[in-house]
């Protein structure tokens, strides 16, 4: 019969599952519960885990956590109260824990927290008090599957910094939600609202923040739709012209940016050395529809929808002509630049 003799990493497994195992079972856990976290880390995620008080306190001792995910933990309001003193903490995850809205509260002394994500708990959102006495600036809150009402919706708009706010599975009515149309920074991402109802909340909001602004002059606009407009058509008409996007179209694409665009215009270009463009046979802007404009200095930015998406331009007169220097879209957190 052969001999294998035993592979020495083998033994040291052996040697520290015992060691382990005939540890006291608080010891025992702590060191399962944070087997694979490093004091250099900046990121963990707890799945299915009961922390004690004192795991929780052991957490702590690793200060350069920015985010943490912890998902069906039992986690209670004085967990979270202690979470929130990581020096850190910029994200936070909170998916079906025992927490309410003291805790919620507790969070607001989080001073670096931006986006923080608490789904499946009992909370109603009257813990975003505290985020409002204290100026806090979170930017990003989801409160799905919750009691959060229009109450608390309320509370949310008068967050110095908060402009998106995820609520699928809530209680906030229609009413609720158009009650805060005077915050023109804030996104609210609610599934039980149909298109129709969200963009009439959009429309509401620019008007209100027209209210605070002098509106464009109406010459202005005109001229501007339709130096805009032109090169909408341009773009239409180039792309239409095109089977294969070689050398040559990207060219003629950067001419008519050039053309069209102001001296400000970035170059905003794709790898390939080409500006965005759908692709698509009616090209990337010939379904653009005009909906509304506001003023911005003494400058115009124009909004167009193209099916269900919202997009916007900004314009500039130079030299008596109306030139292209911005382009964005509205995409989930508000405003994001439209050219890569």
């Amino acid at each position: 019969m052969a001999f294998r003799r035993s592979q020495p990493h083998r033994r040291c497994g052996i040697i520290v599952l015992l060691f382990i195992l005939c540890l006291p079972s608080v010891a025992r856990r702590k060191i399962m519960l944070l087997a694979n976290l490093k004091k250099s880390d900046t990121s963990a995620e707890f799945i299915h885990q009961k922390f004690t008080a004192e795991e929780i306190q052991e957490l702590l001792q690793y200060k350069r956590l920015k985010g943490i995910v912890f998902r069906d933990c039992p986690l209670e309001d004085n967990d979270v109260a202690q979470i929130a003193k990581l020096p850190q903490l910029v994200n936070l995850t909170l998916d079906n824990t025992a927490i309410s809205d003291k805790g919620l509260a507790a969070l607001a002394d989080a001073g670096k927290l931006m986006y923080l994500w608490i789904t499946h708990a009992k909370i109603d959102g009257s813990g975003l008090a505290a985020f409002v006495e204290k100026g806090h600036k979170l930017r990003c809150l989801q409160l799905e599957h919750t009691m959060f009402d229009d109450q608390a919706l309320q509370l949310a708009a008068r967050m110095s910094k908060l402009d998106t706010l995820h609520l699928n599975h809530t209680r906030i009515s229609e009413a609720g939600l158009m009650s805060v149309t005077s915050n023109p920074r804030l996104t609210i991402i609610a599934k039980q609202f149909s298109d129709e109802i969200y963009a009439r909340f959009e429309q509401q909001q620019r008007e209100q923040a027209k209210k605070q602004k002098t509106p464009p002059e109406p010459a202005d606009v005109e001229a501007a739709q339709t130096a805009l407009q032109a090169f909408f058509d341009a773009m239409t008409e180039c792309e239409a012209s095109f089977v294969n996007f070689d050398d040559d179209w990207t060219e003629r694409t950067i001419a008519l940016f050039q053309q069209y665009g102001s001296e400000k215009l970035p170059e905003r270009q794709s790898k390939e050395g080409r500006y965005h463009t759908s692709g698509q046979p009616e090209g990337t802007y010939g379904n653009h529809v005009f909906i509304d404009n506001e003023k911005q200095g003494r400058k115009i930015w124009l909004y167009t929808q193209e099916d269900r998406d919202f997009y916007r331009f900004l314009m500039v007169n130079e030299n008596g002509e109306w030139k292209l220097e911005k382009a964005q879209i509205k995409l989930d957190g508000g405003w994001r630049r439209n050219w890569v």
